[in-house]
C-alpha cells in the first residue's frame, strides 16, 4: 500500500515561509526603531537643543539651589555637594528627555 504524498511540496513549506517573513518584519522594525532612537539622541545632544538644555539646567538648578540650600549658603556654610550636583543634573536630564521624546515622535 502506498502513502499519498502532497502533489506540491511548496504548499508544505508555506508555514515556514510565513514564520521567516514574520521574523524578517520583526527584525526590520527593531532596526528601524534603533535608527530612530539613535537619530533622536544625536539631535538631542547637539546644537541648539543641547544649548537649550544647558540653559534650562542653569536657570532651574540655580533657582532650586537658592530655595533648598540658600539660607545655609548665605550663612557662610558650604552646600552639600551631591545635592548641588543633582539640582543641576536633574533639570538637564528632564529638558534633554523632552527634546528626545519630541524628536523621536516626529520621525
Amino acid at each position: 500500500m502506498r502513502v499519498a504524498r502532497p502533489a506540491h511540496r511548496a504548499a508544505s513549506s508555506l508555514p515556514a515561509l510565513e514564520a521567516a517573513s514574520a521574523i524578517a518584519v520583526t527584525v526590520a522594525r527593531r532596526i528601524t526603531w534603533r535608527m530612530q532612537v539613535r537619530e533622536a539622541a544625536r539631535q538631542t545632544l547637539t546644537g541648539n537643543t543641547l544649548k537649550r538644555s544647558l540653559v534650562v539646567a542653569l536657570v532651574v538648578g540655580t533657582a532650586l539651589n537658592l530655595i533648598n540650600q540658600g539660607p545655609e549658603m548665605f550663612a557662610g556654610k558650604w552646600p552639600v555637594i551631591w545635592k548641588l550636583a543633582l539640582t543641576y543634573i536633574v533639570p538637564f536630564l528632564v529638558a534633554s528627555y523632552g527634546s528626545f521624546a519630541a524628536f523621536r515622535s516626529s520621525s
